[in-house]
């Protein structure tokens, strides 16, 4: 599970995955503590975690437009994409981004409470992208997303 005292969430995560802290700097500060990868070495691939507070800073529109824009970024390259409404037992609710073709990040989504939070991931292949050779891993990794979908929980 993963749960830092810095951020207000917690999930799930694959036991083969390591926490990797954002290393982006802008200005000679690193950004927002709770901004963070997951690193799947085993499958060469990462997913990139931010959070936003709804408090400061963008708003809830802003934040899904720009994850909207983001998963949209790929269309020139993708076959399909296919945008699927989430919640969780926990309050959690999104949008799952699943975008096929030669991609480098073909699974997106974010979860928000509407209210203070929004978190987003995106999971980046580290490679070149043959479709045939990562349609097994998003096949083997895809059951990870959904748990951590699941469990996530926001500390209010």
């Amino acid at each position: 599970m993963l749960d830092t005292a810095l951020c207000a969430f917690s999930f799930k995560t694959p036991d083969y995955s390591r926490f990797a802290r954002d290393s982006f700097r802008a200005d000679g500060e690193t950004q927002h503590p709770c901004w963070f990868d997951l690193k799947f070495d085993s499958l060469n691939a990462s997913l990139y975690c931010s959070y936003y507070s709804l408090n400061s800073g963008k708003s809830l529109t802003e934040l899904v437009n720009d994850a909207f824009t983001i998963a949209g970024k790929h269309n020139i390259k993708a076959n399909f994409r296919k945008e699927s409404i989430i919640e969780n037992k926990y309050g959690a609710k999104g949008i799952l981004f699943e975008i096929e073709g030669p991609v480098a990040s073909p699974l997106q989504f974010y979860l928000t409470d509407e209210k203070k939070h929004f978190f987003r991931g995106s999971f980046y292949f580290d490679s070149k992208v043959n479709p045939d050779s990562t349609a097994p891993v998003l096949h083997y990794f895809r059951p990870d997303i959904d748990t951590l979908i699941a469990t996530f929980r926001w500390k209010n």
